[in-house]
């Protein structure tokens, strides 16, 4: 009997998991992610409702020998959660928030998305590590590493994980041990379907938040002011609540620097000493940054960006220790070649040590470090154009692998780089060995193949 036909049979029996194929009138709809580019079409969509429903899926097709694929979000630009002759195990519905009576932890589903879990959090003024677009997997997210603008309160999305339940590869419902649960900080679903995390929240209603555009007709000039500045700031001390994201971006006025700022503490008057620090960088030509909740932050930060995308988010990821001048000039020289699309735009994240303790996690690269996005995307299905950006960006990282190598770090952020250019035994570095290890222990079958490749 043929993958499809088995499947077809299966879902008939358990007529409460919703499942489409290609040929389903809602399978566009499920379908759909984030980027507009076409990808892989799988066998079918499963949408299970609970970890039960997960672990008759994964027994099934395990001893069917049909391969799966795992969809927490749908930000993903090489379309990991989807493979031609495989299941697409769409976890999306298993999306419960569940506080704990202490309010210092919470229980989320495995296809929770950020957004749900900032409004379910902040009725209680609660909050806790997480990023600024409200449809991005939390789960997918988290356990791959997770920067955001918070981290240097709370720390990265890793270390929010307190405790985690997964379908392991005989359909099994675990609860993960200490040795999973380091694998899965970092390391992802490499060991089965993670249908439920324990993570850290903390007390925040409100926060400071909105952007700080820069005059920019001399835009290698004000890439350098915001880097000095950055710098100043640094050896000032930067404090923990304060994250600044600077993004070059095609406005109507032409290629402009614009600051996303956010400060996560009640202590506002602090806060705004620090909004006018950092407008000071340049001549700020608008500033929005305002008392806002973490919900509405989060559908602030996506009103700005298109509705869809196509291209690659980032082909390679780059990331370096210093905002130094030889840094900001590559910048400057990317963003004057920048394809003038909409869509397309440069960012840097910021990752500075966290108050909050770090978890013990295979995540590699833990010291305070900048991360350069390249997003060669663009606004419309064009060929032409896709190429354009990603020409771009393959000459931007190729600049910023040419410089001082002790500003730089090499190792690659698995959920930014292609799986043909990832270097898995580099970006997991010492904690490469025990990954293997616990590979061959935990799925020694390689039923779950979205993660890193032992191959």
């Amino acid at each position: 009997m043929a993958a499809s036909e088995q499947l077809d049979s299966f879902f008939k029996q358990h007529p409460h998991i919703r499942y489409v194929t290609p040929t389903s009138p809602d399978y566009p709809e499920l379908r759909s992610t984030w980027y507009g580019n076409e990808g892989a079409t799988p066998l079918g969509i499963a949408r299970p409702q609970n970890a039960e429903d997960v672990g008759a899926i994964v027994s099934f097709t395990g001893s069917s020998n049909i391969p799966f694929t795992v969809r927490t979000g749908g930000h993903d630009s090489w379309f990991r959660g989807f493979a031609a002759d495989a299941l697409t195990i769409d976890m999306r519905d298993i999306d419960f928030v569940q506080i704990e009576a202490s309010k210092s932890s919470a229980r989320i589903g495995g296809g929770v998305l950020q957004g749900q879990v900032a409004r379910e959090l902040s009725k209680e003024r609660l909050t806790t590590s997480m990023g600024s677009v409200p449809s991005v997997g939390y789960v997918g997210w988290a356990v791959c590493g997770g920067y955001g603008r918070f981290a240097g309160t709370y720390g990265m999305g890793v270390d929010q994980i307190l405790a985690a339940k997964l379908v392991n590869c005989d359909g099994q419902i675990l609860e993960a041990d200490a040795e999973m649960l380091r694998i899965i900080r970092g390391g992802g679903g490499m060991l089965g379907v993670i249908v439920e995390l324990t993570i850290k929240i903390y007390p925040l209603e409100k926060l400071l938040a909105g952007r700080i555009v820069f005059e920019s007709s001399d835009l290698a000039a004000i890439i350098k002011e915001f880097a000095s500045g950055d710098r100043a700031l640094e050896r000032d001390g930067f404090p923990a609540p304060l994250h600044i994201l600077p993004v070059i971006v095609n406005a109507p006025l032409g290629k402009t620097l614009a600051v996303a700022f956010t400060w996560s503490s009640p202590d506002f008057a602090t806060g705004r000493q620090y909004v006018d620090r950092v407008s000071s960088f340049g001549h700020a030509i608008m500033n929005t940054v305002e008392e806002t909740n973490i919900p509405d932050w989060q559908e602030a930060s996506a009103a700005g960006l298109p509705p869809v995308m196509f291209g690659i988010h980032n082909q390679k990821s780059c990331r370096v220790y210093s905002l130094s001048d030889q840094v900001a000039e590559v910048i400057a020289d990317a963003a004057a070649k920048m394809p003038s699309d909409p869509a397309t735009l440069t960012g840097i994240h910021t990752l500075r040590e966290a108050e909050e303790p770090i978890q013990d996690s295979v995540f590699k690269v833990r010291e305070p470090h900048f991360f350069i996005e390249m997003l060669s995307t663009v606004s419309e299905p064009d060929p032409k154009k896709i190429e354009e950006a990603k020409k771009w960006a393959a000459e931007y990282h190729d600049a910023l692998m040419k410089i001082d190598e002790g500003n730089l770090e090499k190792a690659q952020y698995f959920t930014h780089t292609s799986p043909e250019d990832a270097d898995f035994q580099g970006m997991y570095g010492e904690y490469w060995d025990s990954l293997v290890e616990a590979k061959r222990k935990y799925d020694p079958r390689n039923v779950f193949r979205s993660g890193p490749t032992f191959e």
